[in-house]
């Protein structure tokens, strides 16, 4: 019997990011662990916009998937919202609720 696969999380990156909440997200599900013996997470990013994208504090961040990585995820997560007026993509909308339909949490940090 093979291992499982490690869990596909998948941050979302969008132009006006914000930062502290995309730092925690990494900070959590992208650094390796090689202490722990435990493969648990493979941590991607993928921008809901073409790049460089602009973050707060003046930080660029460049992501290297784009919205069909969410096809793969088994969770995703949206560290904040540029403005709570503004509505998201209708292109990220229907990325999301295709990946709840077939099981995939869905996180935000807000």
């Amino acid at each position: 019997m093979s291992p499982p696969r490690p869990h596909q999380v998948v941050a979302i990156a969008y132009d006006r990011l914000c930062t502290f909440e995309f730092g925690c997200v990494t900070e959590l599900f992208a650094l390796e662990r090689p202490e722990l013996g435990v493969d648990w997470y493979r941590f991607a990013v993928c921008a809901i916009e073409p790049g460089p994208l602009r973050a707060a504090g003046g930080i660029t961040v460049s992501a290297p998937h784009k919205l069909a990585m969410l096809d793969r995820a088994d969770t995703i997560i949206i560290p904040g919202w540029r403005d709570p007026d503004e509505l998201p993509p209708a292109a990220l909308l229907k990325k999301l609720r295709a990946a709840y339909a077939r099981g995939a949490r869905l996180c935000s940090i807000c």
